[in-house]
């Protein structure tokens, strides 16, 4: 079929499946021609030039060849392509994998995910093991009367293995539940990356996957009830003539390490969690330099068939921020070639500019990002502007170059003084800094701010896609609908995208922090719940053991508050046994956060002491209840039911 975009006909000659998304999301793909993303001019001076706009390059290695002979290769052309252009300067050689370059950012938050999992996954396993456990020597008589009857132990033993392997698997097949519910959910809540990794999907290989936990897990958890029944004198049940609730020592040394694993482990996840929050709280702080409340952004692609050069692209750009600027609650309109944490970002090298005559690898004189703004810029976007003026109207093609640059790039060029006034030359053409602006963050990842400059738009040229930013006094999204009309007054056939407030893409941009935090801080305080309810279980448990003991010691004269400690001294010493362990082990496990770490250390002091003593805290509550049944114990009813 042929169809038309931006007048020309086309021939559609294949079609994508619908989850492609490479290298973003498009609805359709042209090939790439020289003259589809540049364009002849003539500039200020009266000499013609190639305006571009940016472009990616994606390469198939040859068999044998590395990474670093790419490299080499590639370093190579870009300094033959310098000495074509200064401009060029700000190519950088960066080769990696296509994996990396998409999903790379992903893996160390999917293996915290992973592990993360794998832990509450043993906390479960543990407390239904000590469940076991407690049933085992409940049925200490039936297992004995099975053994009498010709059953070896071996088969009581794969008995209680086939029981706790039902268990698992019914409980596994209840879990897949939720994922075939929640998938979609769960990819929705993740950051943009995450909903553009494909095969995210319960397939057949996460049933089989799921079905090999299973039975991993309940073999795991079916193990230790079954060894403790291996090695009991079931001849003792047989003899005594009741079911006790006694146990052997090797069942109670069981349950006492089974729950000193569950607090470690719930340990290890609260302080991996604080330590996120920590970080993400410290992520939150950062000052993106701009007021994002009250802007909304869109995007105008102009096609080259219709704006073939600066006169037809600027008078379009003028028309179209004169209307917006008088539409009512319009505060202020601007244009740019590039917004801040919309994913792109022109850098040069300090040298560009004539700063200094050093490497680029310095790290004294950093890379310098440069973009190219409309008038009223800084003013729409809430910049701050600490000296100078921001951009006019007046700024045009015809008027003396001047920039704008932001506090850090002003401290290189007048280390001692005000940069205003201060001429520099780039391409040719000698710029006077009019203005200083505060510090903004370009990218998203960018931590640290980076020297910055910007030109007036209106005389580097206008690229054939801009950006719009416009500040209202309400809601930014209701004016939408008024901005798409008058995109379609001026020209019908343009279509506006990426339609959002600066206020999501600044949420957006933390996407990946917070949903790491989130996530995280589910898992620890699930894992912290199951085991303070697998302690609460054990020392219940315990205290039922000691009914005999506790009447006999409260016959002799024993108060409450003697049998109140006699319980807390239980739970305590497990407590502090597990937070021991779990210290050690954050120590040591901690250290694989640190790439998802922002201005916190992976040992944070902080973190390190608050965790141990919130998980005291919640496990003396959790062995009140057991304690206080303690306390009511009759010390006759003791006695006479022994």
């Amino acid at each position: 079929r042929t169809i038309e975009l931006d007048g020309k006909p086309y021939t559609v000659i294949g079609v994508m499946p619908s989850a492609f998304h490479f290298p973003r999301t498009a609805a359709y793909w042209t090939p790439l021609r020289l003259s589809s993303f540049t364009r002849p001019d003539t500039g200020p001076d009266g000499k013609r030039r190639v305006v571009t706009t940016f472009v990616s390059v994606i390469g198939r290695l040859r068999p044998g060849v590395t990474f670093d002979a790419a490299r080499a290769e590639l370093a190579a052309l870009r300094s033959h392509v310098t000495e074509l252009s200064t401009s060029m300067h700000a190519w950088r050689v960066d080769v990696r994998t296509l994996h990396d370059r998409m999903y790379g950012d992903l893996r160390p938050a999917l293996l915290v995910l992973l592990g993360t999992v794998a832990c509450v996954l043993l906390i479960a396993c543990a407390n239904v093991a000590n469940l076991l456990l407690a049933r085992a020597a409940m049925r200490r008589r039936e297992l004995a009367v099975r053994a009498a009857l010709g059953a070896g132990r071996a088969r009581l033993v794969r008995q209680l293995l086939v029981e706790s392997l039902l268990l698992a698997l019914i409980g596994g097949a209840f879990g897949l539940l939720l994922p075939v519910w929640g998938l979609k959910t769960f990819v929705a809540l993740g950051p943009a990356t995450l909903t553009h990794v494909p095969g995210i999907a319960v397939d057949s290989r996460v049933l089989i996957f799921a079905f090999a936990v299973a039975v991993l897990t309940g073999l795991l958890f079916g193990l230790v009830p079954a060894l403790s029944v291996y090695r009991d004198d079931l001849q003792d049940a047989l003899r005594d003539g009741v079911a006790r609730i006694a146990g052997s020592s090797l069942a109670s040394s069981a349950r006492k390490l089974l729950v000193t694993a569950e607090l470690a482990i719930a340990i290890v996840l609260l302080i991996g969690a604080g330590l996120l929050a920590k970080s993400f709280v410290r992520y939150l702080d950062i000052d993106p330099g701009f007021r994002g409340a009250g802007v909304l952004t869109a995007g105008v692609a102009l096609p080259s068939t219709r704006y073939s050069n600066d006169t037809t692209t600027d008078l379009f750009y003028r028309n179209l921020i004169g209307r917006l600027r008088a539409l009512p609650g319009v505060q202020s309109a601007t244009v740019a070639a590039v917004l801040p944490l919309d994913g792109y970002s022109m850098m040069m090298p300090a040298r560009a500019l004539g700063l200094a005559d050093k490497a680029e690898s310095s790290s004294d004189v950093p890379a310098i990002t440069s973009t190219s703004v409309g008038s009223d810029y800084f003013r729409t976007l809430g910049i701050p502007l600490h000296a100078g003026r921001d951009f006019t109207d007046a700024d045009d093609a015809g008027a003396p170059p001047v920039a704008i640059v932001n506090r850090s790039l002003a401290r290189l060029m007048v280390p001692n003084g005000s940069a205003i006034g201060h001429r520099f030359t780039f391409e040719h053409r000698t710029y006077t800094v009019v203005g200083v602006s505060a510090d903004v963050r370009q990218m998203a990842e960018d931590v640290t701010v980076k020297p910055a400059v910007y030109f007036p738009i209106r005389q580097t040229g206008f690229s054939i896609y801009g950006n719009i930013a416009i500040r209202v006094r309400s809601d930014p999204l209701a004016l939408v609908p008024s901005l798409r009309q008058v995109v379609h007054d001026i020209d019908p056939q343009l279509p506006l995208t990426d339609v959002t407030t600066m206020d999501r893409q600044l949420a957006d941009s933390m996407a990946p922090q917070r949903f790491n935090t989130l996530l995280l801080g589910a898992f620890a305080a699930l894992a912290l719940v199951m085991a303070v309810f697998g302690l609460y279980g054990v020392i219940a448990y315990l205290v039922a053991r000691r009914t005999h003991e506790i009447g006999v010691r409260m016959a002799l004269g024993a108060q409450d508050r003697d049998v109140m400690q006699l319980v807390l001294r239980q739970g305590l010493t497990l407590t502090v046994a597990g937070v021991v362990v779990g210290l050690v082990a954050a120590l040591a496990l901690t250290r694989l956060l640190a790439s998802l770490l922002f201005r916190v250390q992976a040992t944070d002091p902080v973190i390190f002491v608050a965790v141990p003593v919130v998980l005291v805290i919640v496990s003396i509550i959790a062995t009140l209840v057991p304690a206080r049944r303690a306390m009511r114990v009759d010390p006759m009813v003791a006695l006479r039911a022994e």
